[in-house]
């Protein structure tokens, strides 16, 4: 049999761990992009080589994942066709799902310290979190790092933001793999290369549509903060830039 580390390589290379694009219901939240990270096992094994099982052997990956993404909502329904094609090509593979509580005494962070001191053999292969559960995990041990089992993120393929969100404390400990995201369209021909910032969509003499009409104020919201723009003073206190707006306003 694989050793579970070099299991759980060849899964996530696969590409099981999808970029699913869920639709921002809160401009105003950070840090919302879940990520996926191996928990830690009560031993940790040493990495095998990655071959492949050898025939008649099977093996499981269990995963932990919020109810955010459970079975019942739009984009659990995109995971579970995109964990059914992966079994259906890994046929020596089976993946276990188990849903959890995303907070409280049946939360996943909750749930993993019980696990670990009690029952360690049922601690999940791969759990989903989002920034700053990560950060809670981490700290308390849960988790185990990356770095022996994944390339670690690089920009330009990652955007800087992901890759911010998949270290604590300079450890690479998660995954991105779904974010709160705008997104706009651009015909190819319009520019000489991929527009990446506000100043490559201006650089052209194309016609650009905004959705200034949004009752949530998004693109103005996205626009004050790309700029530096603040909604929080020191002690957590509602503020906004009056000057700063006053620019975006005027743009």
């Amino acid at each position: 049999m694989v050793e579970k580390p070099a299991l759980l390589k060849r899964y996530l290379q696969i590409g099981i761990l999808i970029c699913i694009l869920l639709t921002a219901c809160n401009p105003g939240v950070e840090d919302s992009t879940p990520l996926s990270t191996l928990a830690q096992p009560s031993q940790t094994p040493e990495l095998q080589d990655t071959t492949p099982l050898p025939e008649g052997n099977t093996s499981s990956v269990t995963i932990w994942i919020p109810t955010l993404i459970g079975p019942d909502t739009e984009a659990g329904t995109i995971l579970s066709e995109h964990l059914t094609l992966f079994e259906e090509a890994n046929p020596q593979i089976e993946i276990s799902l188990r849903v959890k509580a995303e907070n409280g005494v049946s939360g996943i962070l909750e749930t993993l310290s019980a696990a670990r001191l009690a029952a360690p053999s049922t601690l999940p292969d791969i759990v989903v979190l989002s920034p700053t559960a990560l950060n809670v995990a981490t700290l308390k041990g849960l988790l185990s790092p990356l770095n022996e089992i994944l390339d670690t993120p690089q920009m330009p393929e990652w955007y800087e933001y992901a890759i911010s969100a998949a270290y604590v404390d300079g450890m690479f400990m998660g995954i991105p793999f779904a974010s709160e995201a705008k997104a706009f369209a651009y015909r190819r021909e319009a520019y000489e290369a991929e527009p990446r910032k506000w100043v490559d969509l201006l650089a052209t003499s194309e016609t650009l549509l905004l959705p200034l009409g949004e009752e949530g104020a998004a693109l103005t919201l996205l626009l004050y903060k790309e700029m530096g723009g603040s909604t929080e003073d020191e002690t957590g206190y509602p503020t906004l830039d009056s000057n700063l707006l006053a620019v975006i306003f005027n743009f």
